[in-house]
């Protein structure tokens, strides 16, 4: 028997009742009045209940890669996770749903890499040095937009060992992040450069030491380089003791809130990279009037809507979620006079994100170029609108942030 169940209201859709049951790690939701676990209970459902509908049981992949003993039944697990997400991904209307499942079940697969490792290491005659610890993901994979099998930028907080013991913890958690990896690689996860990675490295620190780095970062973003390191405020504990991660969110609010000269370098930052003009003839023309062969839409359209949701985020001391579609939700919520170009730009990430993903998905240089002359004429107005959804987002943005930080 359970004693405790997640809560849910009732009148979801289906698919939303399978992504709370992968948050909560269940196969089970306590449906409720409002959806609190206050209120009183009108049924459970099971993710049986939910196949019968949709043909589909993402959970079972879940307990799977919760469960695998070995890394050849965490690749399989991977795989069948791929083949469910490459079926979903119908358009750009369920992008947020089939990129928020893919985040929820790499994290899932991480998990199981982590407990693999760990067992190996203590096998070996390393044990864990007993410190609350956990896991990471930054930048796209922090925010759940990742549709493609790219691995993950993972990242480990572990607590500040007793005086002595630092460097024999710094070297454990670095070794074990270095076999989670290689798992992850083995999983079909492989690495890819691209703009929006912040590093091929795994990040092994202390919370003192995550905290001096991201207050660096936010007290002199210049002369620490923000700009390369910015999907580093993009992260998600995937697992491990939730309550470090939630500490370093804690403190970059903190950090935030006393500093007035971050948010504006930001906002200047978003328009590194700009969006081209139209389409002409199979090729792409780009701001300064060339026409190019390839476009590559995460540089000049997934990331300046990132970069710029992330200030919009930040200016509103909103630090809980990095996803790009939930940052320009809340700000278009807080500031309501901007409410149709946030949500234009939201729409355009869709749009573009979806094209995103199939590239990737037809291995097109890890899903980061598309050949323009493939378009129809309909996906050509679809991405043209979401470029100049994107032009506007960032106007606007630069010219409200770019010196001062409250709209």
């Amino acid at each position: 028997m359970h004693r405790r169940f997640p809560t849910a209201p009732p009148g979801l859709r289906t698919a939303d009742y399978l992504l709370a049951m992968l948050r909560g790690r269940c196969q089970w939701l306590a449906i409720t009045d409002d959806g609190s676990a206050g209120s009183p209970l009108q049924g459970i459902v099971s993710d049986s209940d939910l196949a019968v509908n949709c043909g589909r049981n993402p959970t079972l992949l879940m307990r799977g890669m919760l469960a695998a003993r070995t890394d050849d039944e965490l690749a399989y697990l991977r795989r069948q996770g791929g083949v469910f997400l490459a079926e979903g991904l119908v358009g750009p209307s369920v992008v947020e749903w089939c990129s928020q499942m893919a985040g929820e079940l790499d994290a899932a697969l991480a998990e199981g890499a982590v407990r693999l490792a760990v067992a190996e290491m203590t096998r070996d005659g390393r044990p864990h040095p007993g410190l609350p610890s956990c896991w990471l993901f930054f930048g796209r994979a922090g925010r759940q937009e990742v549709l493609t099998p790219t691995a993950p930028d993972l990242g480990v907080v572990y607590a500040d060992p007793p005086r002595g013991e630092e460097g024999e913890a710094g070297e454990y958690f670095g070794a074990l992040a270095r076999q989670v990896a290689a798992k992850l690689q083995a999983c079909g996860l492989g690495a890819r450069q691209s703009p929006s990675r912040v590093s091929q490295d795994i990040t092994c620190r202390t919370l003192s030491g995550w905290k001096e780095f991201y207050a660096g970062l936010i007290r002199d973003p210049i002369g620490n380089a923000v700009y390369a390191a910015r999907a580093y405020f993009d992260f998600h504990v995937v697992s491990g003791d939730t309550s470090l991660g939630a500490e370093l969110k804690r403190m970059i609010l903190a950090e935030l809130e006393s500093d007035q000269a971050f948010i504006p370098v930001l906002a200047n930052d978003t328009l590194a990279n700009l969006p081209p003009l139209t389409f002409y003839q199979g090729s792409v023309i780009e701001t300064d009037g060339t026409p190019a062969r390839t476009l590559d839409v995460e540089k000049t359209a997934l990331d300046p809507i990132v970069d710029a949701a992330r200030v919009w985020a930040f200016a509103g001391r909103e630090v809980s979620g990095s996803n790009t579609l939930q940052r320009l939700g809340f700000s278009a919520g807080v500031t309501p006079q901007y409410a149709s170009i946030l949500n234009d730009a939201a729409e355009g990430w869709r749009i573009v994100a979806y094209h995103h993903a199939l590239a990737g998905l037809s291995d097109q240089d890890g899903g980061t170029v598309i050949q323009p002359w493939r378009l129809s004429r309909f996906e050509e107005r679809l991405l043209k609108t979401a470029f100049d959804a994107t032009r506007r987002l960032l106007a606007l943005t630069s010219s409200i942030y770019s010196s001062t930080v409250s709209p």
